[in-house]
């Protein structure tokens, strides 16, 4: 029987819970499972023979004996990815392409400056993106990997998940100077609003704000479509958007051109998964960069929804 103390993961997971965020933020960072983490927290801690972990503590905070061997973890998790750099040149020197299905709601170079970093593991991989793929894309062999904002069947498939995310309300100021700004979410009965629509991404119909919850309800419809004309319809003034996430807008934001209306109201949160189908399993260059990427945006989204939630918290008092 393998010895768990030679299982990386679940010293990951040792570490993620360093960061003060429990098993949640643990699951996230190492894309387990919340059991299947704990599972692991309880295999090391019958190995080395002592607690790792406060178990009536929520969230799960570190003994002094597991902070004393933060320092050897970082240092043993940071060799290994010095050895896969290193290993790179190791790869055939084959070109290998595959298509990879990506959102449209987080900006296009944020994936460009990953792929970019991937170079350094496997310069001969490359990549095809497509729009609008969903798990069945994948099934059908028509994607080889998808990031898609929903929880697919498992049949079929390995799926990391990625995170929860949700997004605000934006409009410019040009539009609420013409029309008011809405106090109160029922006050949206008298604007119009912008949408995001496709194949995958899930509607809007209700509102929430902490514990609050309503029905989402409009004078009609401005625009509905994808994210990048729906941003240039809030930017004329067209209407309020509900669906863009704070990356697509911040440099606007920033400069005054989009300014966020109903503080601390944004659409609930849905769950985003990378998805690759288990017949590529035997395809360890594909796998490895599925593994990578799974790892990278879970790190890079959490960071998003970190700031959205900041943003949100300095814009608004709370209402629970």
């Amino acid at each position: 029987m393998p010895d768990i103390r030679e299982n990386l993961t679940a010293w990951r997971v040792l570490q993620s819970l360093s960061q003060g965020e429990g098993f949640y933020g643990a699951s996230l960072e190492v894309n387990l499972d919340i059991p299947q983490c704990s599972r692991l927290i309880k295999k090391l801690e019958a190995a080395l023979g002592f607690p790792l972990i406060d178990h009536y503590s929520r969230p799960a905070r570190l003994t002094s004996e597991a902070r004393a061997l933060l320092e050897p973890i970082e240092l043993m998790l940071r060799s290994r990815d010095k050895l896969f750099e290193l290993s790179a040149h190791l790869i055939p020197d084959t070109p290998l392409e595959f298509n990879l299905g990506l959102p449209g709601n987080v900006p296009r170079k944020h994936f460009l400056d990953m792929f970019e970093r991937y170079k350094s593991r496997d310069c001969k991989l490359t990549f095809t993106i497509l729009t609008d793929q969903d798990h069945e894309d994948v099934l059908n062999g028509r994607a080889d990997a998808t990031y898609i904002p929903y929880r697919p069947p498992q049949d079929g498939l390995i799926i990391w998940p990625i995170n929860r995310i949700s997004t605000c309300l934006f409009a410019s100021p040009q539009y609420l100077k013409k029309y008011g700004t809405p106090l109160e979410p029922r006050d949206l009965a008298n604007h119009s609003v912008i949408l995001r629509a496709g194949k995958n991404f899930p509607p809007t119909d209700r509102l929430v704000n902490g514990r609050n919850s309503c029905s989402f309800v409009y004078r009609n419809i401005a625009y509905k479509g994808d994210v990048w004309s729906g941003k240039q319809a809030l930017l004329e003034g067209a209407g309020i958007s509900v669906d863009f996430s704070l990356a697509v807008l911040k440099d606007e934001i920033l400069e005054g051109k989009i300014v966020p209306v109903l503080l601390g109201w944004h659409r609930p949160s849905w769950n985003m998964s990378f998805v690759m189908s288990k017949r590529n399993l035997s395809n360890t260059r594909f796998l490895n960069f599925c593994r990578w990427f799974a790892d990278e945006e879970s790190t890079a989204s959490r960071k998003r929804t970190q700031e959205l939630e900041k943003f949100i918290a300095n814009a608004s008092p709370s209402t629970d």
